[in-house]
């Protein structure tokens, strides 16, 4: 039996490594893919390399739209497409395991959780792997999706059912698709993880989206920072799953970014709620928490 399955991919001047990524989700076992390219207005042979493999008959269709970002392509693409069984989402220049969309549907048959997510690995240019950096045993959580993101886009795959629910949301301006699905998904207690090595993630000089060529301290800063105003954005109804204890956590937590309350951050400061996979990291976040929200307020 062939699942059919969704592919959406953003591309931008992509084809240094847009045919070896195309070639590994033509090599998907188990599922008959559709593949949905939207291009930002490549200026290189992406496009051409697009239609090379639509001669060679591998299901994929592409659009064109000048000037849009990565996580605008992958909303817009989702919004089409959100009445399709199961949605994954592709990078332009990553690697995919043969098993990595079968596997995914298995795990959600099994534990019929809307969002799955996978594990990866980093590559370079060359395609070798970088040591040491290898995604960890995904424990995914909505104290978790406060401060942090687990759930690349290019690690998930979700669920007509949770699309559509997307797609009845907004996506908070100048933040990522997948920090913000993580967060809907963690909410909603209706997500899980395959603890395997599923992706290939190449990091190089032209990444869109990623941690090339950053401080990684002021990287997490920064994704803290978006977090926190992402928290803003959630309404009553995405709280429905939440028991009343972690409604009340999780509206105390909200509320140091919505008015400065002293007397609040101390509060939160005490039974912080947020949750980092790393356990030092984990309780490093709790003992600077107030400096950073300060430090929201300032900036």
């Amino acid at each position: 039996m062939l699942y059919a399955a969704t592919v959406l991919m953003a591309t931008y001047n992509g084809e240094k490594f847009l045919n070896q990524q195309l070639e590994s989700l033509s090599l998907q076992v188990g599922v008959k893919l559709s593949i949905y390219a939207l291009d930002a207005g490549s200026t290189d042979q992406t496009i051409s390399i697009l239609q090379k493999w639509i001669d060679r008959g591998l299901s994929l269709s592409y659009q064109i739209s000048e000037g849009s970002n990565p996580s605008n392509s992958f909303m817009t693409l989702l919004q089409e497409r959100k009445g399709d069984n199961f949605i994954f989402f592709a990078d332009q220049d990553d690697l995919w395991n043969q098993n990595k969309c079968l596997t995914m549907i298995e795990k959600h048959l099994e534990t019929k959780s809307d969002v799955i997510i996978c594990q990866r690995s980093i590559i370079d240019e060359q395609g070798n792997s970088k040591a040491g950096q290898t995604s960890k045993k995904l424990i995914p959580s909505w104290n978790n999706a406060l401060v942090e993101n687990i759930a690349y886009g290019n690690c998930t795959l979700i669920t007509s059912k949770f699309a559509k629910f997307v797609s009845t949301t907004s996506l908070p301006e100048d933040f990522l698709y997948d920090s913000w699905i993580y967060l809907l998904a963690s909410l909603q207690k209706s997500i899980s993880g395959v603890n395997s090595i599923q992706v290939s993630y190449r990091i190089h000089s032209g990444n869109a989206i990623g941690v090339s060529g950053k401080i990684e301290l002021l990287r997490k800063y920064r994704a803290w920072n978006r977090f926190s105003n992402q928290v803003l954005y959630i309404k009553a109804i995405h709280l429905n799953e939440l028991t009343e204890n972690e409604k009340r956590f999780f509206l105390a937590y909200r509320y140091c970014f919505e008015k400065f309350s002293l007397l609040n951050l101390v509060k939160v400061s005490l039974w912080n709620p947020a949750l980092r996979q790393n356990r030092f990291e984990s309780t490093l976040f709790r003992l600077v928490f107030p400096i950073l929200v300060i430090l929201f307020w300032i900036n």
